[in-house]
């Protein structure tokens, strides 16, 4: 049953008790009251027979006294008309009494005043004559006669009215009697109503009360709040399950907010803060009116090789280095202190109370020791390491100003070597605006040729030809003389030099090519370096192309030099995808620095590569190590089982020279032939080594 049929229910039953009450008592007293009037209606006509009953009497006694007082002479006819008319008259009333009346006389008390009435006219008819008679009665006799008539009529008279009477008091009393137990039902009913109207009553309200309660629990936060009557099927039930689905709702928009404010003060793969949290935490700590003071220290962090991991192994393997990096931040530093996430790869720690560099550089420290531990993700080995720059709050006046330091250091911790850190001083502060002017000048030299590629000869151990030439890119500096990349390229493209850095080299390099080959001079290939970063430019196979097109060269004049980590990559990664392109349209393509990374058989034969390069470090003292040159002999070995041209690099003496050879490698590439040199100086280098090679075939052949 519904809350409203409930509340309206009662007071619909108390309307129609009312309403029948009120017509019964209606409807009895005007059922009494016309009974009364009805009564007094019969009385009244009565009254009005009986007074007419007694007139006629008296007149017709008056007229037989007058008749037997002699006085005058009336005509026999006259008398008998006038008595006539008189019984007559008087007859028809007494019949009108007998028709009208029901309850004033009763037919006895009729009839003897017919009988009265009847002796007396007929002893008058005797004495007026009018009937001829022996015996004439006197007029005492004829008085007391009419006097008994008169007296059956006052009586009967006397009598309708006590009856009347009598019903007027009996009808008064039957309607008091109606109304007083009307009244006495009306109380009862009204009494049982107003009882169950009253439990209703309370009822509900103790209903809204909870109600209330459970909403008042809402308004302080209590969303779990679940109000007592949700499970009735009436109205009650359904605002009861409103406010639950209020309180739910709400729950659901607080949890919503938590969670936007978290997303919004916190980096939703690591867990730890981001940018907008940290400043808010730097600008309070140096803030005047939060009374802090104290020195605190600001360690940047930025992950080394992290691009490369996350460019060959996915980013799922990146992400989960970021959240290895966030564990190891959050687990070295006090709950008093800040760690945050600025960037892809970047991470702030604010360590407050903080004034004993030492201390600070230890945890510096440890932090690139634990970062750079290798991990496993999907059964491959991960390996990162980190370079920290670290600023004192002392240092600077608004954190805009110490996160610029702390920046600065990191800047000079990368450009040291990576891996390492460095504390913002007024030094680093030189240091930093020295890369700054030379950014500067690099920015100017690209335009104006200073960079450019030098070339170092490839040479065939056994025959002594040319096989190839190497661009290595160099700076010749106004001031600071001639620059090696390790100087400048990290800067190049740190600062969105990259693509014209290359741009250069490639120009360069096949413009050298093609003029070499118009002088006359025979260089079968040119090799270029190529990073993962420069390969994953989607328009740099194009351009390639473009440029030996335009030079009259082919492709196959030019090899692409690559490190063993570009080979990790798939086809859904940039670098891999347009190596795999540049081999299918003719490009040579050569592995640099073989034996230093991580390539296996299996990547070695993913993408068959021209020509793999040894790196120089199992060259040098390999004639003097015999684990060494084992090692050497087994990486000569396994090119020649896979089929790929081996060429090795740093070959600096002729015992090199000969341990390679008897090695089975033919390809070398070191100081023993020529140092990396200009286009000109490599030209005339060339000139004075075919003019050797042909002297010593002249002086063999004599």
């Amino acid at each position: 049953m519904s809350i409203r049929s409930k509340i309206l229910q009662p007071s619909i039953a108390l309307i129609c008790v009312g309403l029948l009450t009120v017509a019964w008592i209606s409807l009895s007293s005007l059922n009494a009251n016309q009974k009364v009037l009805s009564r007094y209606d019969e009385v009244y006509f009565e009254t009005k027979v009986f007074e007419a009953i007694r007139a006629d009497l008296t007149a017709l006694q008056a007229f037989g006294d007058e008749v037997l007082a002699f006085n005058q002479v009336i005509a026999p006819h006259r008398i008998n008309s006038e008595f006539s008319t008189y019984v007559e008259r008087i007859g028809h009333r007494i019949s009108d009494l007998t028709s009208v009346t029901s309850e004033a006389a009763d037919p006895a008390e009729i009839g003897r005043l017919r009988r009265a009435f009847s002796t007396w006219t007929q002893a008058l008819e005797k004495a007026l004559g009018i009937v001829p008679s022996q015996f004439v009665p006197s007029r005492p006799h004829l008085d007391i006669l009419a006097q008994t008539v008169q007296a059956e009529v006052a009586m009967m008279h006397e009598r309708a009215l006590a009856d009347a009477a009598a019903f007027g008091t009996r009808s008064r009393a039957g309607l008091v009697s109606n109304l007083t137990v009307a009244a006495v039902m009306m109380v009862v009913l009204l009494a049982s109503v107003g009882g169950f109207a009253l439990r209703r009553s309370f009822w509900l309200a103790n209903a809204m009360r909870s109600l209330a309660v459970a909403m008042e629990r809402i308004r302080e936060g209590r969303f779990d709040t679940r109000p007592d009557h949700a499970e009735r099927r009436d109205e009650l039930g359904e605002i009861s399950r409103g406010v639950m689905a209020f309180s739910q709702n709400l729950l659901s928009l607080t949890e919503a907010k938590e969670r936007i404010e978290y997303m919004a003060l916190n980096d939703a793969l690591t867990g730890l803060a981001n940018r907008t949290k940290l400043t808010s935490f730097l600008t309070w700590l140096m803030d005047p009116e939060t009374d802090q003071g104290a020195i605190f220290a600001v360690m940047h962090l930025d992950l080394d090789r992290f691009k490369e991991v996350n460019d060959t192994q996915g980013h799922a393997a990146g992400d989960a280095v970021l959240a290895r990096v966030g564990k190891v931040l959050s687990r070295n530093i006090r709950k008093t202190d800040l760690a945050a996430r600025v960037g892809g790869d970047e991470f702030v720690l604010v360590l407050r109370d903080t004034s004993e560099q030492a201390d600070v550089e230890a945890l510096a420290e440890r932090v690139i020791e634990e970062v750079s531990q290798p991990f496993e993700f999907s059964g491959e080995s991960l390996r990162v390491g980190a370079s920290i720059g670290i600023a004192f709050s002392n240092t600077a006046a608004d954190p805009e100003e110490v996160m610029s330091n702390a920046d600065i250091a990191l800047y000079l911790a990368k450009g040291a070597g990576r891996g390492c850190q460095r504390v913002f001083t007024e030094q680093t502060g030189s240091e930093y605006a020295d890369r700054k002017r030379l950014l500067k000048d690099l920015r100017l030299a690209l335009v104006n040729g200073q960079v450019r590629p030098f070339f170092q000869p490839q040479v065939d151990g056994i025959t002594n030809k040319i096989v190839g030439a190497e661009a290595l890119v160099r700076w010749l500096h106004p001031e600071r003389g001639v620059l090696s990349p390790a100087q400048f390229l990290d800067l190049a493209h740190e600062n969105g030099l990259g693509d014209l850095l290359t741009e250069v080299v490639i120009n360069a390099s096949i413009l050298a090519l093609k003029t070499w080959r118009e002088s006359g001079w025979d260089v079968p290939v040119v090799s270029l370096n190529f990073t993962a970063r420069q390969l994953r430019n989607p328009d740099i196979m194009e351009a390639l192309h473009l440029h030996v097109e335009e030079a009259g060269l082919h492709p196959s004049d030019i090899a692409i030099e690559v490190l063993e980590t570009v080979l990790f990559g798939d086809e859904n990664d940039g670098a891999f995808a347009n190596l795999m392109s540049m081999q299918k349209h003719g490009f040579r393509v050569e592995l640099d620095d073989f034996g230093t990374g991580h390539a296996s058989i299996s990547t070695l034969r993913k993408l068959k590569v021209d020509r793999v390069k040894v790196d120089r470090s199992f060259v040098t003292g390999a004639s003097e190590n015999p684990e060494q040159e084992q090692l050497l002999g087994a990486l000569i070995d396994l090119c020649a089982k896979l089929d790929i041209e081996c060429l090795t690099e740093g070959v600096e003496t002729e015992t090199d020279k000969s341990l390679l050879l008897s090695l089975g490698c033919r390809y070398f590439q070191g100081y023993a032939y020529a140092r990396p040199m200009e286009v000109d100086a490599f030209g005339a280098w060339m000139d004075q080594w075919h003019e050797t090679q042909a002297l010593q075939a002249k002086a063999v052949r004599s």
